[in-house]
Order: C-alpha cells, then structure tokens, then sequence
C-alpha cells in the first residue's frame, strides 16, 4: 500500500512536467512517449539490478564453495538467491552470517552501479529548462463550456 501511494503520487507529477512544455497540439504525443519511455526504463533498470545481483552472487558463491565456507545445502545460484531467503532460519549463526554478507555485497554490486547513473540523470536535470505549470490546455478533447471560457479569455 505503502509503494502504491508513493507511485501513485511521484508519476503522475512527472507527467505533468513533460505536458508543461509542450505545444497544445503535442501534448498528446509527449505524455504518450513519457509513459512509453518511462515503462521500458523500468524494465531495463529490473533486468539490469536482477543480473548485476545474480552475476555478483555466483562469483561470490564460486569463492565460497572454493574455500569450503558454505555448505552444500545452501550453495544455489543467483537466479534462486530470492527463494532462499526462506531456508535462512535453518542455518546456523556462521552460516548465517557469511549469507547475509552474501547477499548484502551483491546488493551492494547494484547500488555501485546504479548511482553513478543517478548521478548523469541529476547534472542532465540541471539544464533542464523551467516551464510554468499554470498553462491552461487548449486541445480538441476538451468540454465544450472549457472551450468558450478559453476562448473567450484570449479575446
């Protein structure tokens, strides 16, 4: 619930900012491209995070099945590192201990490439130019009584 509401209120804002600099007759056009661009950036970010972790998990777990410091019970690859997290209270506190640093230097593996990313899009941002959000949109979708005070304001 808690996501839903954050999305719910961080899309929709962002969206209104490419709608803002647009001609009336292209607004249709760009919010159409930002939620087509803004879908599959989010499926790329999930492919990419999902194969960084599970190319840092199994070089990991191949270091640590060299050195003996897992047991074969638990020596599974990355692409079943999410369902393990359910067989963690059956390993004992060594065990334990080394799988959680196994999991959190995997995780960390995304976040060292991720933010760097975040770093380009924030300076891109700063050259962003500053629209006001206050236009009023004149389009053919509108009510009919919208259109007369529209245009009877321009006049």
């Amino acid at each position: 619930m808690l996501m839903g509401v954050g999305t719910g209120i961080l899309f929709p804002s962002l969206q209104f900012a490419v709608q803002a600099g647009q001609p009336d007759d292209d607004v249709a056009y760009a919010t159409s491209t930002f939620v087509f661009l803004r879908s599959l950036g989010q499926t790329f970010g999930v492919a990419l995070g999902g194969v960084i972790f599970q190319n840092q998990w199994d070089k990991n777990m191949a270091e640590l099945i060299a050195t003996n410091s897992i047991p074969t019970s638990f020596q599974i690859s990355g692409q079943d590192a999410e369902g393990a997290v359910m067989f963690l209270s059956q390993l004992s506190p060594d065990v334990l201990r080394t799988v959680k640093g196994l999991y959190s230097d995997s995780l960390r593996a995304v976040w060292i490439f991720f933010i760097p990313l975040a770093g380009i899009a924030f300076i891109a941002s700063l050259f962003m130019r500053n629209y006001s959000l206050d236009k009023v949109l004149n389009s053919k979708q509108m009510f009919d009584e919208a259109r007369e005070s529209v245009e009877e304001s321009h006049v």
